[in-house]
């Protein structure tokens, strides 16, 4: 039952194991971040158009508050983007 005094049966782990399974989890959280952008450019289509409906109808103050949400997405986005090659070249560097 191995635990604490480290007797388990179980066979460590080889250097090659441990370096093939953090390459896994990083491209898992690579294609969940690409998921996450691809999500909001859809959003942000959709609040673009959200607005330009708004604009010509004549209500400006609710068109400015999703113009803010529409900056908020660039950034994230932004900030995602980063993320992203940030943790490509962590693999690269495995």
């Amino acid at each position: 039952m191995g635990g604490i005094t480290g007797s388990s049966k179980e066979p460590k782990k080889t250097q090659k194991e441990i370096v093939r399974e953090q390459q896994r989890m990083i491209k898992q959280s690579i294609r969940t971040l690409d998921k996450e952008i691809k999500n909001m450019d859809k959003l942000e289509a959709k609040t673009l158009k959200d607005i330009q409906k708004l604009a010509k109808s004549g209500n400006h103050a609710p068109a400015k508050t999703l113009a803010k949400t529409v900056a908020q997405i660039r950034s994230q986005r932004n900030n995602y983007y980063q993320m992203s090659a940030q943790m490509q070249t962590i693999s690269m560097q495995l």
